[in-house]
């Protein structure tokens, strides 16, 4: 036989009360994370905006190029020119030193983060981070806006193989992984120092004991490391490498626009690295930080990204750049991307490098 429940005037009492508490959580919820589904957009930026002028400041901290990243200060300060931008570029492991060591001296000296998802996933360990689902999200496809609200993808970077078109003709340059490790490319080919994320990608695809040997054969090929991509990048394109491994095609794009004799190649699988634009769980200025994530993932910021030959996966905007081959097989990056993040350092610097690090 069935249970009767019987609704007292405590239990009325109790019911109102946690009515009462549902509607304030509600109201907070909706702020943290967006607009109402029955407020316009155009209604819910008017309220960014009368917020944000009280705010006056928004301290925005990320790893773009600091050109790439004044242009966007400066159109969104045409905008809004009652807000001042703070900007601090860092990237890697020394953006993630000085954030945590700011936040355990009690110092949180930024309300918008824009950076590489490793990054990201520290920074969402340590509390740092707070849900925000922007109007303009969306536009974007699902894989590319976190579901739990943390973040939307601000712009994609493909990992690709490029070469000197000067050097090495068309028909001989490598096609996949496995091609690297022909002894005609021995000596010649450059390769950042720190690509991480790229070896963690191909270790996922192979799996991790045939990812594991290939990059112990790649590792005879006596590879010409230097740090940074645009490095490599540049120097394929003077011939004094012929061959880059995992650089990025925007770089390889833009200057082949100058008239670089470069190209790029894709291998499958592509890795693919987001940049995830993510709001501050400290912001002293929210207003203003929720209304500059909207510009930045807008159809006017995606466009001016296009402009500077990054790859917005927006879906009313067009990229410049080639894109990816259909058929080829692509690796998002998500959280679990890296794995262990340290061990796979340790393993690219001590196979790789041959470090003892």
């Amino acid at each position: 036989m069935g249970s009767i429940f019987v609704v007292t005037r405590q239990d009325k009492l109790s019911l109102r009360n946690w009515l009462v508490i549902l509607s304030l959580w509600f109201l907070a919820f909706s702020w943290f994370c967006g607009p109402a589904a029955a407020e316009s957009q155009e209604e819910w930026t008017a309220k960014l905006v009368q917020g944000a002028k009280k705010e006056g400041n928004l301290r925005f901290s990320t790893g773009m190029r600091a050109e790439e990243a004044d242009k966007l200060i400066k159109r969104f300060n045409e905008k809004y020119p009652f807000l001042k931008v703070v900007l601090n570029r860092a990237t890697g492991q020394k953006a993630v030193t000085k954030i945590l060591a700011e936040a355990r001296a009690g110092m949180h000296n930024y309300d918008v983060y824009q950076t590489s998802f490793t990054v990201f996933s520290i920074l969402k360990e340590h509390g740092l981070l707070t849900k925000y689902i922007s109007p303009e999200s969306k536009y974007y496809p699902k894989m590319l806006v976190d579901p739990a609200g943390y973040w939307t993808d601000h712009y994609s970077s493909f990992f690709v193989m490029g070469y000197n078109t000067k050097l090495v003709p068309a028909r001989e340059a490598p096609k996949n992984l496995t091609d690297l490790l022909d002894p005609k490319w021995k000596g010649k080919m450059g390769m950042d120092d720190k690509a991480f994320e790229w070896f963690a990608g191909v270790l996922r695809s192979m799996g991790e004991e045939n990812g594991l040997r290939f990059f112990e054969k790649l590792a005879q090929q006596d590879i010409q490391f230097r740090t940074g991509k645009p490095l490599i990048t540049q120097l394929m394109a003077a011939g004094e490498i012929r061959f880059g491994i995992a650089l990025y095609g925007d770089m390889i794009e833009e200057l082949k626009t100058h008239g670089a004799p470069i190209e790029w190649v894709p291998f499958d699988p592509v890795v693919l690295i987001l940049h995830p634009l993510s709001l501050s769980a400290h912001a002293r200025n929210p207003n203003a930080a929720r209304l500059f994530v909207d510009f930045l993932l807008s159809r006017e910021g995606q466009e001016m990204l296009v402009d500077m030959y990054r790859t917005s996966k927006r879906i009313d905007v067009k990229s410049k750049r080639e894109g990816i081959k259909e058929g080829i097989k692509l690796l998002p990056y998500d959280a679990s991307f890296m794995g262990d993040y340290e061990k796979n350092v340790k393993l690219f610097r001590q196979i790789l490098l041959k470090t003892r690090r």
